[in-house]
């Protein structure tokens, strides 16, 4: 099977089954399996059950994203919409641990196409195609029969006008989307909510579009996410649209309408669904780089706190955040009547607890408990690049690693700039001394960490401590995770 790297120097070796750009964004880019509503036909003839196929958005037919395996007999469907089931099954695609051994990972233009292409002949321009072969190739692709070619570009060309134009690295939507691609989204929306919820009905239909299908949004721009953006326009239409799946019963008319019952999670549809991640709600978030890597602590439990977890009926081998643990404590005490009934802002640690925190029995105060209680747990953490499912990444021991930048005098009198410790945060070292020689003006090396030979260290000439600051905060690294220290005031006060 290629890889898109394959892909993106010769795209037609395999069938490529085309999808919206916000669909690779939000949907594949993070790993989930493509969907057949979320396909563009007309499909090539080759993409049959168990066919491997490379997946591209309208925007960029010849740039592959993801590669993965036919679920279905696309060739069949000439009409996606309001179908359903995973057209192909992703085994491959942009972002995933294979892209990040590479050391660019830049993704190419659109592949220049000065003719419409012939699907029936991919097969054999892929085996023809080499550098000393492309020009042939493209004559050959003009000369063919017109009532044979099925072209991608007009297709695409067609769809342009109406997709979204997404930057696969995190960029905003600039253009407007179409309102079957939003009617999609809300069709999404009410699976999500079905498939993950107990919906109690009946329910008026804004309290049902409030709490269980806006709820359940993708993390998309509210503008592009409006039932005014569909074809319905109004919530009252949506639901009866929704009725007519089957999805849904209402009662009422016109736009006064209730939802009186919803299909069980035994549905079909329901059961099959995919989910995919929520927009989150809740207060404005503090405004931050739209590229800022998410940090994110994580603890795990040691066979000390086993009992603890059998007692409140909680997992035992899974990994918690600091809240998540925190809420378990509350429970344990609520559960064990732990609570010191002459003062009720106190606890008296049981066995249990004193066992895990090492605190002594008596009467103490609920912040010092806490504290005690977690440092007996591993500490893990994971780095997530926007808009990745943080359940794909990997997690790593100890706290959140920092970057440390060191300047200092070597022997001779030159000024050097080291930056070490910087990996995690998916920075390559190639490419960052390669950055720091044009931005610094100066020469870099790339060779093992002074202190620790197993992490990886770039050095540039000169004293730029405060400009491989401003890159690293570009690259998403928070400021709390650089340390930097400029060893040359230190000499200067002595």
């Amino acid at each position: 099977m290629p890889s898109i790297y394959t892909l993106w120097n010769c795209p037609f070796i395999l069938p490529i089954v085309l999808t919206h750009p916000h669909v690779i964004k939000v949907y594949v880019g993070n790993g989930a399996d493509l969907m057949l509503p979320g396909t563009v036909p007309p499909f090539d003839h080759r993409a049959t059950k168990g066919a491997v196929v490379a997946i591209a958005d309208t925007e960029n037919p010849t740039v592959p994203m993801a590669v993965g395996t036919c679920n279905l007999n696309l060739p069949q469907f000439d009409k996606v919409v309001g179908r359903v089931g995973v057209a192909v099954d992703v085994i491959h695609h942009i972002g995933d641990e294979l892209c990040r051994l590479c050391k660019d990972d830049k993704v190419p233009p659109a592949v220049g196409l000065s003719g419409e292409i012939p699907i029936e002949n991919a097969e054999k321009d892929a085996k023809d195609i080499d550098s000393s072969t492309e020009e042939k190739g493209d004559k050959n692709v003009e000369s063919v029969d017109e009532n044979s070619k099925t072209s991608i570009e007009s297709n695409s060309e067609e769809t342009n006008s109406k997709a979204i134009e997404t930057n696969l690295e995190g960029g905003p939507y600039e253009s407007s989307i179409t309102p079957e691609d939003v009617d999609h989204i809300f069709q999404r929306a009410l699976l999500q909510s079905l498939h993950m919820e107990i919906i109690p009905v009946p329910l008026s239909s804004s309290n049902f579009m409030a709490n269980h299908v806006l709820k359940n949004m993708p993390d998309v721009d509210a503008s592009v996410a409006n039932i005014k953006r569909t074809t319905w326009k109004k919530s009252a239409k949506y639901l009866k649209a929704m009725e007519k799946l089957g999805f849904l019963k209402l009662k009422g008319k016109g736009d006064d309408v209730t939802v009186v019952s919803v299909v069980g999670k035994e549905n079909e549809t329901v059961k099959n669904f995919v989910t995919y991640k929520v927009k989150k709600a809740g207060a404005t978030a503090p405004a931050v780089q739209k590229n800022e890597l998410r940090t994110m602590l994580l603890y795990k439990p040691t066979h000390k706190s086993k009992e603890f977890f059998s007692i409140i009926d909680m997992p035992f081998s899974v990994l918690y955040t600091a809240t998540e643990l925190k809420a378990c404590l509350n429970q344990f005490i609520a559960k064990q009547q732990l609570v010191d009934p002459k003062n009720p802002k106190n606890i008296i640690p049981d066995g249990h607890i004193c066992l895990i925190s090492g605190l002594p029995r008596g009467s103490l105060g609920r912040e010092k408990v806490f504290p005690a209680f977690v440092k007996n747990f591993t500490e893990l953490h994971k780095i997530v690049k926007p808009g990745q499912d943080a359940t794909e990444v990997p997690t790593g021991r100890g706290p959140v690693p920092k970057v440390h930048i060191i300047t200092e005098m070597k022997i001779g009198r030159k000024i050097i700039t080291r930056i070490s410790n910087f990996e995690e945060f998916y920075i390559k070292p190639e490419a960052f001394a390669e950055e720091l020689r044009v931005k610094c003006s100066g020469s870099t090396t790339i060779g093992p960490c002074t202190h620790n030979p197993k992490l990886t260290e770039v050095t540039v000439q000169g004293p730029h401590g405060k400009l491989v600051t401003e890159l690293l905060v570009k690259r998403g690294v928070n400021n709390g995770y650089i340390v930097f220290e400029d060893k040359l005031k230190a000499k200067k006060r002595k």
